[in-house]
């Protein structure tokens, strides 16, 4: 048995130990307090139950990824670039469950909170939520897809997706609240998402491509509207 496979499975079962007491203690009394609110009928307590729950989840599924892969360090001498290559349902479990905590909590901030109550007034929300969609296509494009494992290929188009609807729906939701200038940001990222996507559609994924156009759509529609009326 090698040092550096040691070493691997001490720093994974550490990780996994770490990440659950952290999260837990982030977020028992989250829970109890929505258990609570729940429990009386307080407005929208199912809310923070859920949001406090989502991430403990979260956790428990990358504990238990960390301990198979301490494991199969000692047995078998896997590095992190082989576990996660072989993939597996843990695997895809982990970073979806990652991703329904992303969409649960851009949805509690923007629906729930408020952007407002965040950047000051949704005109700034606005922009730096357009500046996200941006940073995350680019991100996207960066990392090859192509080559994670089977399950996970899809998650930065997910993730491109969740954010760019979040914004669109911001977008349309307070067109007429907002000054013209404010959308410009929104439509340029709607034009930037719709040539990626007729390119797509000349030479493919025809996946990738049709997401892309359902995203510029739903990006422009709030701009366009408020420049016709």
């Amino acid at each position: 048995m090698q040092r550096a496979s040691i070493v691997r499975a001490i720093l994974a079962l550490l990780l996994a130990v770490a990440s659950v007491g952290f999260v837990v203690s982030q977020a028992s009394f989250p829970i109890i307090a929505g258990a609570i609110g729940v429990r009386v009928g307080s407005p929208w307590a199912w809310v923070e139950l859920t949001r406090a729950v989502i991430p403990v989840i979260v956790a428990l599924l990358f504990a238990v990824l960390s301990i198979r892969f301490g494991i199969r360090a000692l047995r078998k001498n896997a590095t992190v670039r082989d576990d996660f290559m072989r993939g597996g349902k843990w695997l895809n479990t982990t970073i979806w469950a990652a991703c329904a905590w992303l969409v649960v909590e851009l949805l509690y901030r923007q629906q729930h909170l408020g952007w407002a109550t965040l950047f000051g007034n949704v005109g700034k929300a606005l922009v730096w939520s357009t500046a996200v969609v941006a940073l995350v296509v680019v991100v996207d494009r960066l990392i090859p897809w192509s080559r994670a494992p089977r399950g996970v290929e899809h998650v930065g188009l997910a993730v491109v997706a969740i954010v760019a609807l979040l914004t669109a729906w911001s977008a349309w939701s307070h067109r007429n609240l907002v000054p013209a200038l404010t959308l410009a940001p929104v439509a340029l990222a709607g034009l930037a998402l719709l040539t990626s996507g007729v390119k797509r559609v000349e030479g493919g994924p025809g996946l990738r491509a049709v997401v892309e156009l359902a995203l510029a759509s739903t990006l422009l529609a709030g701009p366009i509207w408020r420049f016709f009326t």
